[in-house]
């Protein structure tokens, strides 16, 4: 099933079968969200991995196909609103990833570019999007693809948040893998 991790909603249930009750199967799955956002807990040594990120100068995004009120009151729950200068969600762009629109918002309210900037993500969709503008990818093992990740061939895959640092040039006192002109990164979901 984690294959159906990060499509929109719309897609996973009709892929699923859900033909003329997929409307009312995302009307449940969302407010299954919103019924159990306490349940959305950050993976241990994000926090930390976000405050070195910040720490270094870049600046940050969150770019997921979850609704906008599911995605903050996470985010805020979790501890981790406060490292992204922007959210955008399933509201906010025209299409949703792999779609790279969510990313180009992200990219224009960070007045960074693709070639500037990186993508972090756990899902399919993720790889996608930013393979689309062009973007250095590192993929998460450890999020909803697991290491299913690896054949979509990220640019870097990491296997616990304390390793994204290291994967974006952060700390290693190597260049960053990617050109450091208006350097940005969003992170996953």
């Amino acid at each position: 099933m984690t294959f159906q991790v990060g499509p929109p909603l719309e897609q996973v249930y009709a892929d699923l079968g859900g033909g003329s009750a997929t409307a009312t199967l995302i009307e449940t799955h969302r407010s299954f969200q919103k019924q159990n956002l306490h349940l959305a807990l950050p993976f241990p040594g994000a926090p930390e991995a976000l405050q070195r990120l910040r720490d270094a100068g870049l600046r940050m995004g969150a770019v997921t196909n979850r609704s906008r009120v599911t995605s903050l009151v996470t985010l805020e729950q979790a501890g981790l609103a406060k490292f992204f200068e922007i959210v955008v969600s399933a509201e906010d762009a025209p299409a949703l990833k792999p779609d790279p629109a969510p990313l180009r918002i992200a990219l224009a309210a960070l007045a960074a570019s693709p070639a500037g900037a990186a993508m972090v993500g756990d899902t399919v969709a993720d790889v996608g999007a930013a393979r689309a503008l062009g973007m250095f990818m590192v993929g998460v093992s450890y999020g909803f693809a697991g290491e299913a990740l690896a054949a979509h061939a990220p640019d870097r895959l990491v296997h616990q948040p304390s390793e994204i640092p290291g994967a974006l040039g952060v700390g290693d006192g190597a260049p960053p893998p990617w050109p450091s002109q208006g350097r940005a990164t969003q992170p996953p979901r």
